[in-house]
Formats: structure tokens, sequence, C-alpha cells
């Protein structure tokens, strides 16, 4: 079992950087911090599965717009495998690991980057580079979808009027 005052310093150096942190409510792990900027953008989580984990994942999930998924869809097969091992190799090109989901489909609708983080001997620095690893290849990532399909549209919001 690890000493609980690294959690501590996570979220203290989260907090040094300027940005929120919050633990999510529903959140099954041993330590579970969401960092966002106070501005909005994009969320990295700080985890350690349990108490006698010897890391931590810091993770960004990208969820995949809808019409960002139609737009994948509407690829030949060929086009759609050679844009999502692009978007691989920009994971790899920061050091990060990429995962898509739902697992074994061509089409995600979520692609999560992460990396792993030894808490012995862990100093601010390699916190901070490897934070700025994974938030880099997520907004990197996103931009690829915004490249390739344009800006994704917002909802139409419509409101109901009862007579």
């Amino acid at each position: 079992m690890f000493d609980k005052s690294m959690d501590k310093q996570i979220e203290d150096w989260l907090k040094e950087l300027g940005l929120v942190a919050s633990r999510p409510p529903q959140a099954k792990e041993f330590f579970h911090v969401v960092a966002t900027p106070p501005q909005g953008g994009p969320t990295i989580s700080v985890v350690r599965v349990n108490d006698s984990s010897k890391f931590y994942i810091i993770a960004m999930g990208i969820g995949i717009h809808p019409s960002h998924v139609s737009a994948l869809m509407a690829l030949n097969r060929e086009e759609r495998i050679k844009f999502i091992i692009d978007l691989q190799l920009e994971a790899l090109r920061y050091g990060v690991d990429f995962v898509a989901l739902p697992p074994n489909q061509e089409i995600p609708n979520v692609i999560q980057v992460s990396k792993p983080i030894f808490i012995d001997g862990l100093t601010a620095n390699e916190f901070i580079n490897t934070l700025l690893n994974v938030r880099n290849a997520g907004v990197s990532i996103m931009l690829k979808f915004t490249q390739r399909f344009g800006p994704y549209e917002p909802q139409q919001q419509t409101s109901l009027k009862y007579t």
C-alpha cells in the first residue's frame, strides 16, 4: 500500500496549474480526479485503480461527434482505416496509448489517449510533462477530425410551445 500523500500532491499540482480538480461521485477507482481548465476545454483524468497501485493513469476521453461518426461511415473502408491509423500514429508521436471504443469496431464513438506514470520518485515536472503530452495528443486528434471533416455542426435547439 502506498502513502496517500502523493494523491494529495497530484491534486495540489493540478490546482497550481490553474485547473479545477474534482472527484467524480460515480468513480469506482481508489483515486480519480478530473482536471478541467476554469474556462472550459479538454478534461483530463488522473486515476489510481486501487490503494496498492504503483502508478497513476493519466487519460483523456474524446467523444466523437455524431456528424464526424457519420462522415467516417461515408468514407470507403480503405480511407477510413487509413484515417484511424493516422490517429494512432499521432498518439504515438506524443508517446501515449490509443484506444478506440467500442473495441473491435471500424468506427469508434470514443477515443481514449492515456499514459501510465509510476508513483515512485514522481516529480512535478514528470507529472506535468505527462499530463501535457496526453492533453496535447487528445487535442491533436480532435483537430485531425476537424481538419478532415470540418467543424461539427451543433445540434439545433428547438423549443416546444404548448397551446
